[in-house]
């Protein structure tokens, strides 16, 4: 590469100046921009460029700033941020513009110092931590997305569990003579429980994990239901002949399981 770029002094009153690495990483953009405009090929592509612009990948400046691919694009991101270049990027190439290049690359000498005219150095933490903060948000609301998408599908898979056990009357006949209660109750208990499990936020892995939790759940309430109708020494406690779910009085089922009627209930 031949020639020259005009380097002012006043660059030294620039931020970029104050940080090695940075000061020589923008010198080499400055170095590699194109001094007129001109037509170049790069990887088989055929590309034109105007005066302050160049075409590079992150792994050319690798080698050339002999650094990591991280720290190649943080480094452009900087400098882009500050308005001192713009980078448009394809799967191929990366074109880089020089913001100002004629202000301070020209042969007449810059009508103003682009150097004076910037601001003073930017808090790097403070960019780091922006763009973290910025991630964290984009996470968060990914998230939040996601468990609503799933909120959603589970919800239409309870619903689903839901209708396919209610139509299953094998299953309501076989359950309702291992309870020794009413099939008509149980499905009175079906709806019982699919609002609990809602309320609850229960949810089941598949129709064979919903239709044993609800076996479990209607023996635990006619359990429950049939020791308090249960005479006292008192006398009758007046439910009458059997429960609310139509279990019959004084049957005590605590010490039956699935498995005590002939193991799975499945239709």
């Amino acid at each position: 590469m031949s020639g020259f770029i005009f380097l002012y002094r006043d660059i030294a009153n620039h931020w970029v100046w104050h940080d090695g690495k940075l000061a020589h990483r923008w010198m080499d953009l400055l170095i590699q921009a194109s001094w007129e405009n001109n037509t170049v090929y790069f990887g088989g592509s055929r590309v034109n460029l105007r005066r302050g612009q160049f075409v590079t990948t992150t792994r050319l400046l690798m080698s050339r700033w002999r650094t990591n691919a991280r720290m190649v694009l943080k480094v452009l991101n900087i400098f882009e941020e500050e308005k001192m270049i713009r980078c448009k990027k394809n799967k191929e190439m990366t074109l880089i513009s020089v913001c100002n290049f004629d202000v301070y690359q020209s042969p007449y000498g810059p009508q103003i110092s682009p150097y004076n005219a910037l601001d003073s150095p930017p808090d790097f933490d403070q960019i780091a931590e922006h763009r973290r903060n910025r991630k964290r948000k984009r996470n968060k609301e990914n998230n939040k997305q996601e468990n609503n998408n799933k909120t959603t599908q589970h919800a239409r898979e309870e619903e689903m569990f839901f209708n396919e056990l209610q139509s299953s009357e094998a299953f309501f006949e076989q359950t309702a003579m291992s309870l020794h209660c009413e099939t008509a109750a149980l499905k009175a208990m079906l709806v019982g429980f699919m609002s609990e499990c809602k309320a609850k936020g229960k949810e089941h892995t598949d129709f064979s994990d919903y239709r044993n939790h609800f076996f479990d759940w209607a023996r635990i309430q006619i359990q429950k239901n049939g020791k308090r109708n249960k005479p006292t020494s008192g006398g009758d406690t007046g439910g009458g002949a059997s429960d609310r779910y139509g279990a019959r009085r004084g049957t005590d089922v605590g010490d039956h399981t699935a498995t005590d009627y002939g193991g799975s209930f499945s239709v």
